[in-house]
């Protein structure tokens, strides 16, 4: 997308230099200032090239709903695995067994296991309820490149990615009690 708008105010400018050279020595006289239609072209093209602004507010409510659904499920017991990365890190990968909100066990490894540095990290902070207020903070910051989706069936954030970090649930088994 980057390549295709810069060829585009590449083709804009050559066509504004047209413009500029042929000066007033054209057949009709511009109506327009060559120079105001080429900042115009430009910032159409621009905002047309973008892509809408990421709505917040409803991300927030995302997060409150699939929250809902995820504690309407009443799930007590259940092993949950999340990588975790942030720049600079090599991935981090959790398997918690988790049951009443408690870390019964706990695995932390990376990848690749080769040469990796475990990070000291929060424990807590991959538990279900942490991941919820996880998004929450991220969704305050505001960034740009913020993008969080939602398991539908059970409500967890499948992924919450930011400039700064990113957590992927791999997966959540549900263990009957």
């Amino acid at each position: 997308m980057v390549e295709h708008l810069n060829r585009l105010l590449i083709i804009l400018l050559l066509v504004s230099v047209g413009l500029v050279a042929c000066g007033t020595e054209t057949a009709v006289e511009p109506t327009v200032d060559p120079k105001e239609a080429t900042s115009q072209a430009l910032t159409a093209a621009i905002l047309a090239s973008s892509e809408p602004p990421l709505d917040f507010e409803k991300l927030n409510r995302e997060i409150e709903e699939s929250e809902a659904l995820w504690s309407s499920q009443n799930l007590t017991t259940y092993r949950l695995e999340v990588s975790y990365r942030e720049p600079n890190w090599n991935t981090q990968n959790f398997t918690l067994l988790i049951e009443d909100g408690t870390v019964l066990q706990e695995d932390h490894r990376c990848v690749p296991e080769r040469n990796c540095i475990l990070n000291d990290v929060e424990i807590s902070d991959f538990e279900m309820v942490n991941l919820f207020d996880i998004a929450r903070r991220v969704v305050a910051i505001e960034d740009p490149d913020t993008q969080i989706t939602f398991n539908k069936r059970l409500g967890f954030p499948n992924a919450i990615v930011y400039s700064e970090a990113t957590w992927i649930v791999q997966s959540v088994q549900v263990i009957e009690e």
